[in-house]
């Protein structure tokens, strides 16, 4: 791996920084498509923003297994394009107890999908190139640089000590402790533990051996570090002319390395070596962002598939961890990447809309082989892996650049046939630095050079309401406004469309805000949630509340009450009937009303109720029953006995049925069926609640 990394940047050095017609694509296996997390999902109406920080969570979570590279450069002689296609296996292995020791997250389903892909999980662990960020990279090599500079100032400062204290001269500069008292710099006698002393004894007879029998090494068994801190100290103290140095083994065991030395320069350059060798280490480590080191040098075009993940993924893995702002994201991608391009963006506007009827890239590159489109023919090199479009290959990173190439040049090519012009065409350069946004119609891409699309959302609502609703509640609470479009954000909020758009202005008027449920223009909402996630004095964001949740209450009761809430009243189903049977008399109606003895029963919003077959004396102080007010959409002329409709809840057995009548429907007399009326003022429409009695 490490070779190939060496040809990697050889190739990539010549061929980007030469060529001007050079593009290059990439892509990245970090598992199944659709990774997430508890609590992830996207709507479309979402933005950008929105959109940003939940993916730039994936990123932080998820590793790169896998990393695709196809580097295509024109050659102005053949007129065609040829092609080196790379695929990486990389993986963060920690090369020593200070480099990060990377957490991360895994998905079931993930493993399952690469297995079926035939994924070589082997490879990737055992010989995945691994790599750093810039940032660890600076932090290890200060704390490599201060460690050696403060071993030298001990080295010096204990020569210099060792004319007014010949007793310290054996001591080991290693392990010797500045005083805080102003005294020289001396090293005390090493204090063994009881238990530990028959362990250092016998390390120190085998040092003992090594110096008598002339042989240069010894390999200690591996131990714990305390017992390596202990070594290190008694055999610095105990002996000259050896040299000690940590090691590990294939099976990442830490042991000693004892090597003899004949004199005092040996020793020394013993020391530069094992700095040396530390510092190559962490070198080592860096591995594989040298390689995008080099593609943010090139300032070459980048083109990917869907690529916003893939950009996360590119500067949070290697660059910079991702910043907590959307605007200051836009400015470092465009700033590392200043030419980008994103073939599902492409495939997903004019002209190629009309004309491609999937943009998935397998899909997508078996349209674009047919006319009206044609893929210009590639050269590929022998010394690099050789791939077709007849090939079953993809979600191997490496093929799936190619493939994103060669979408990339069928597409360039139908819009400039000249190929040695289509990195400079006009027609191309106005999908340049826009990254496609899935299932988000109305802003169809990020632009990370210029302002995101800001379309007319007038009609979206957002609501807030106890946990317990379900969408046809947020349905039937919208449905005087014609249908509607429910995105769910949580289990207490979603943001609503009408597809009526006309009706927008009516919703807030006739749906005031209540204590159970909350309304929002979609604008207003927006703006209030970037100032509640302004982080407040005590480095906390605040948070919107939800309405009191009825899950706070009883089983039984908080049915119910999600029911009134709406306007609609039901009776419990039979089992819960018999739940609540000691607690009712008989000929009782379910929903706590009195009946008057043919079981048919009809309230008015004023807690009057009347028979249906008979009507109801009522005080000449009373009056007559209260009306339901017109709604703000009613034609003029609306009165209650129009075809206005409502909803009736008929529970069956264990059943639930809702039904549309007429408002002006009566219920036939019937033995055996009860009926509940409430005349509710703020409702669009009067409610019937019909239960059967057995």
């Amino acid at each position: 791996m490490a070779a190939l990394l060496e040809k990697t940047k050889l190739d990539i050095g010549n061929m980007v920084c030469r060529c001007s017609s050079t593009f290059i694509t990439n892509d990245i296996n970090s598992g199944k498509p659709g990774l997430s997390f508890p609590g992830y999902s996207i709507h479309p109406f979402e933005t950008p923003e929105d959109r940003y920080l939940k993916l730039k969570t994936v990123a932080a979570n998820f590793l790169i297994l896998q990393f695709g590279l196809a580097v295509f450069k024109f050659d102005p002689k053949t007129k065609r394009y040829s092609v080196k296609v790379y695929n990486f296996y990389i993986f963060p292995r920690p090369f020593s107890r200070r480099a990060p020791d990377i957490r991360f997250t895994c998905q079931s389903s993930s493993l399952d999908f690469l297995a079926s892909q035939d994924f070589d999980f082997n490879k990737v662990f055992r010989e995945g190139i691994s790599y750093l960020l810039p940032s660890e990279e600076d932090r290890l090599k200060a704390a490599l640089n201060e460690k050696y500079a403060m071993k030298d100032s001990q080295e010096n400062q204990l020569q210099v000590n060792q004319k007014s204290a010949p007793s310290s001269a054996s001591s080991s500069p290693a392990y010797a402790s500045p005083q805080n008292d102003g005294t020289p710099l001396t090293k005390g006698p090493c204090i063994i533990p009881e238990e530990q002393k028959s362990f250092i004894e016998g390390i120190c007879s085998q040092v003992d051996k090594l110096l008598q029998s002339g042989e240069s090494e010894l390999h200690l068994k591996p131990s714990n570090g305390y017992q390596r801190k202990l070594t290190y100290q008694v055999i610095g103290q105990r002996f000259n002319g050896v040299h000690l140095e940590t090691k590990s083994d294939s099976k990442h065991q830490r042991y000693i390395l004892v090597t003899a030395v004949s004199s005092p320069e040996e020793l020394r350059d013993k020391e530069e070596k094992k700095k040396a060798a530390e510092f190559q280490e962490v070198e080592d480590a860096v591995g594989f962002t040298k390689v995008i080191k080099m593609l943010i040098e090139s300032r070459k075009l980048i083109v990917g598939h869907n690529m916003l993940l893939d950009l996360l993924h590119l500067i949070e893995k290697f660059c910079y961890p991702l910043p907590e702002e959307y605007e200051e994201f836009k400015a470092l991608a465009a700033s590392l990447f200043p030419k980008i391009i994103d073939t599902k963006l492409m495939a997903s506007a004019p002209p190629f809309k009309d004309k491609v009827t999937s943009s998935v890239l397998g899909e997508l590159l078996r349209i674009l082989e047919e006319p009206p489109f044609s893929i210009p023919e590639i050269e590929q090199s022998e010394q690099f892996p050789s791939y077709s479009t007849k090939d079953e290959r993809q979600h191997e990173a490496g093929y799936d650049a190619y493939m994103t190439g060669l979408c990339f040049l069928a597409m360039a090519q139908y819009l400039e046939p000249n190929l040695a012009n289509i990195l400079t065409a006009s027609k191309v350069e106005q999908f340049m630095n826009k990254l496609f946004l899935m299932r988000i119609v109305d802003i169809p891409y990020i632009n990370l050079k210029g302002d995101d699309v800001k379309p007319d959302r007038d009609h979206i609502f957002h609501v807030r309401f106890p946990k317990d609703w379900k969408t046809s509640d947020i349905s039937q609470l919208f449905s005087q406004f014609g249908s509607v479009y429910v995105a769910w954000l949580d289990e207490s909020s979603v943001y609503v469309a009408l597809n009526r758009r006309d009706q927008a202005e009516m919703v807030m008027k006739a749906l005031p805000n209540t204590e159970h449920y909350q309304i929002s223009r979609y604008s207003d909402y927006v703006k209030r949630k970037t100032s509640f996630n302004t982080p407040t004095g005590n480095g906390q964001k605040k948070r919107l509340e939800s309405p009191v949740s009825d899950p706070e209450l009883p089983r039984k009761k908080r049915k119910a009450s999600r029911e009134s809430l709406l306007g609609i009243h039901t009776f419990p189903t039979i089992h819960e009937e018999e739940e609540n049977r000691d607690d009712r008399e008989d000929g009782e109606i379910i929903s706590g009303t009195e009946s008057s003895g043919d079981g048919q029963l009809c309230s008015d919003g004023n807690g009057v109720t009347e028979d249906l077959g008979k009507p109801v004396k009522r005080k000449k102080s009373e009056g007559p029953p209260a009306k339901r007010k017109k709604t703000e959409n009613s034609a003029e002329g609306d009165d209650d006995d129009d075809d206005r409709c409502f909803t009736a809840t008929f529970v069956h057995k264990l059943a639930v049925f809702q039904v549309i009548r007429p408002a002006n429907f009566r219920m036939p007399e019937s033995a055996g069926i009860q009926v509940s009326r409430q005349l509710t003022p703020d409702m669009p429409y009067p409610e019937f609640v019909l239960a059967l009695r057995y």
